[in-house]
């Protein structure tokens, strides 16, 4: 009786692990020791780097955007994601910090084989100062890149944009 009420145990637990499977994480990136291979894209006038910080009671590596003498500064960054071979549901989630009047845009486009759209974003009227998390729902595949764009407008004032905690997960958010 023993060994039969074990058995049934074990096939029990196998019959939830597809739940498992489905909250699978795809990917995180907290930038503590590299940049997890997200690179500048070409024609800004600015660029993401990895710096360490205190914004709004945050101490740790981010991404944020370089200052320099640009008096529009425009940056993006990519990462690809190779993963997955059929398309999946998936959740594509940030934490962000914006401060000053000059961040004017922040916003993240999903590109695969079939194009290229826009997933999520704020403007200048949406923007509060502090850290706040972004999860957005998306259906991933092997093509699946994601970039994330900024443009802070010095004319303006003090801007700041920075990214933590990036993730990817199997199943919408």
């Amino acid at each position: 009786m023993f060994t039969s009420t074990a058995l049934t145990f074990v096939v029990f637990s196998l019959a939830f692990s597809p739940t498992v499977v489905n909250s699978e994480r795809l990917f995180i990136c907290d930038f503590e020791r590299d940049t997890c291979r997200f690179t500048n894209e070409e024609r800004n006038t600015a660029s993401w780097v990895r710096e360490e910080v205190e914004f709004g009671g945050r101490e740790g590596y981010v991404m944020t955007i370089e200052q320099n003498d640009a008096t529009i500064q425009r940056a993006s960054m990519g990462k690809s994601y190779f993963e997955i071979h059929d398309e999946t549901p998936g959740c594509f989630s940030f934490d962000y910090y914006t401060f000053g009047n000059g961040t004017q845009y922040f916003s993240s486009t999903q590109e695969m084989s079939i194009g290229a759209a826009g997933i999520w974003s704020f403007d200048n009227t949406e923007i509060i100062s502090g850290w706040k998390k972004a999860r957005i729902s998306v259906n991933i595949d092997d093509s699946t890149r994601f970039i994330l764009y900024a443009m802070i407008n010095r004319s303006l004032g003090e801007g700041v944009v920075a990214v933590d905690n990036v993730a990817l997960d199997v199943n919408h958010c």
